[in-house]
């Protein structure tokens, strides 16, 4: 009966390419979430367009606010400290000057996404 007796080659050899897969499988896994996490503007300008229109200038022409409360989109996306962290903040929170809309992680990205496309 022969044994086989693996060699220290061998054993270096499984390791680095189990090691391979696993970093790849991680980049994988991490570009899909990056992915889902970017948006999508073209979504977000339909969700602006329908949910946020009746109070805010939602598009790349609007010149100001159809009322004091609702600033544009636009002035808000050139508003610097108004970044993708803050805007998903404030679209994940509860409000009394606006309506709660109960935006999923999706439609929030979205959004978020739109906003970056108007300049922000």
């Amino acid at each position: 009966m022969v044994s086989h007796v693996r060699t220290g080659d061998e054993d270096m050899r499984r390791w680095i390419a189990i090691s391979a897969a696993a970093a790849i499988a991680a980049l994988a896994q991490g570009s899909a979430a990056q992915a889902q996490q970017q948006g999508d503007a073209r979504r977000g300008k339909a969700l602006a367009e329908t949910w946020c229109a009746s109070c805010h200038l939602v598009g790349e022409e609007a010149a100001r606010s159809g009322t004091d409360r609702a600033p544009p989109y636009p002035a808000i996306a050139r508003d610097p400290a108004k970044d993708a962290a803050y805007i998903r903040r404030w679209l994940t929170a509860d409000h009394v000057q606006m309506p709660n809309f109960d935006l999923g992680r999706r439609e929030t990205e979205d959004l978020i996404a739109y906003f970056r496309s108007l300049g922000g």
